[in-house]
């Protein structure tokens, strides 16, 4: 047995290597490190995988590039192009008993400043300008 302290911390705990755990037919050589405070044990991941208390199927998890891929070649049109519905007015129920918002202005990054993109997506008729005022009002977020 070997006292140990844990990085940033004056507590210490006793390592112990012990042979043979076991659950239900299977045994594991494992280490333990104990310690003098009441806490519920951990057990590692390896060790529960091992022991058959934690089985991870890897195989069967799909990933967000096959559902990307398969939708693309299902609806092939749907992914051409910036993605604008055109001759569409999208209307937003608002409930009229929510007072409305105002927020604040962020400041842009230094580096980010200038119309450039604002202008190219004026230009691409993906945003517009707009010269009413609005009693919902939230600012740009600058990207780099």
């Amino acid at each position: 047995m070997s006292s140990i302290t844990s990085s940033g911390s004056k507590d210490s705990f006793a390592h112990v290597t012990v042979g043979g755990v076991q659950m239900k037919l299977k045994s594991v050589n494992t280490d333990f490190f104990v310690i003098q405070e009441e806490a519920p044990g951990i057990l590692v991941k390896n060790t529960a995988v091992k022991l058959g208390l934690l089985k991870l199927e890897l195989d069967n998890v799909n990933s967000v590039n096959d559902r990307k891929t398969e939708l693309m070649s299902k609806c092939p049109l749907c992914f051409i192009g910036i993605g604008k519905l055109k001759d569409y007015r999208l209307k937003i129920p608002i409930d009229p008993e929510v007072t409305p918002v105002v927020q604040p202005l962020r400041r842009i990054a230094y580096h980010l400043r200038g119309k450039k993109k604002l202008d190219e997506l004026v230009q691409l008729d993906i945003i517009e300008k707009v010269e009413a005022s609005s009693p919902w009002v939230s600012p740009v977020v600058a990207v780099p």
